[in-house]
């Protein structure tokens, strides 16, 4: 007897619902066909995969639950084996996805001056949080993501299957509105932001900064929590906005608050911290598209010759 993938994914799909009519709608089959597929795999094991039909929540016999756990490692690699024979053919187009310090501060030039000397690719990309990138990259939907950090458990997840590269560092600091006296210190150890109960604008936990202070707040032995949280906004653009109008000090990457303390409109102070953090790239493809390949070496090339020409004194 032959299985076939759809057979494995209905009984997969039928382990986390619990329920045939469920599994029929999501299928678009129907209940019968499912109760057919599931009797075709007992009868292909000799095995008992469900204990009874008549429960109101099935529940599945100790083989049931090892097949489960099995047949969805064989069905997530056989699907990604099919991901990527369909990749390897040449791309045309590459989708990205990435959080702020990337596509609005260096993306969009890269992604110019590479479609100035590859015209027949076509580029498409968009601003989200970072975590909503990682989700789009395991749900398949985008080829890169660019995030600036690894504490998700999201990306945990998949971080096996996808190629994860360092593109730069990062320094976090701290923004105040101009003339505040964490900015005359140049350098904050971050006790100092509960100790001063000053007025805290943070982001939101979708957001990859948040996830890095976080790191340097438990380090120094202190929670978000223990600051003194005024606002908590999705994007770093928010929160330099609310600094610069005196609602509060926050943190942001160097990369996002360097135009605003050039232009006198905010403050800023370092944070004492040994944590270190970098932009990440990661590629779905895992290196197997020379185009994407080729986009991420160019990235590479371009952030290097702007570190050495814009930041050579902090890196």
């Amino acid at each position: 007897m032959n299985l076939s993938i759809k057979t494995l994914e209905t009984f997969i799909l039928l382990y986390e619902k619990r329920n045939f009519r469920d599994v029929a709608r999501i299928l678009g089959i129907t209940q019968p066909t499912v109760t057919y597929r599931i009797q075709e795999l007992e009868s292909f094991f000799g095995q008992r995969l469900i204990n009874s039909q008549n429960n109101r929540k099935l529940t599945f016999t100790e083989f049931g639950d090892l097949a489960y756990q099995e047949l969805s490692n064989i069905v997530k690699r056989l699907n990604h084996l099919v991901e990527n024979k369909n990749g390897l053919e040449e791309k045309r187009q590459i989708i990205i996805s990435s959080g702020e310090i990337a596509g609005l501060y260096f993306l969009p030039m890269v992604i110019k001056n590479f479609n100035d000397k590859f015209s027949n690719i076509k580029i498409s990309l968009e601003i989200s949080s970072s975590l909503n990138v990682i989700k789009s990259l395991s749900l398949g939907k985008i080829d890169l993501g660019f995030i600036a950090t690894r504490e998700f458990p999201e990306l945990k997840e998949i971080e096996s299957e996808i190629k994860i590269e360092k593109l730069l560092p990062l320094e976090l600091v701290i923004i105040t509105p101009p003339n505040h006296p964490f900015s005359k210190a140049r350098i904050i150890e971050p006790l100092e932001l509960v100790k001063s109960k000053v007025n805290f604008i943070s982001r939101s936990t979708s957001s990859a900064i948040q996830h890095e202070f976080n790191k340097i707040l438990r380090e120094a032995g202190i929670k978000i929590e223990d600051l003194n949280i005024v606002q908590t906004f999705e994007n770093s653009s928010s929160v330099i906005s609310a600094v610069t109008e005196g609602l509060g000090i926050g943190v942001v990457s160097w990369y996002q608050a360097f135009r605003f303390i050039n232009a006198g409109l905010i403050g800023y102070a370092k944070i004492s911290t040994n944590v270190k953090s970098y932009l990440y790239s990661l590629d779905r493809w895992n290196g197997k598209i020379a185009t994407i390949n080729n986009f991420l070496e160019y990235t590479k090339s371009y952030l290097s010759l702007l570190l050495k020409e814009n930041f050579s004194d902090k890196y």
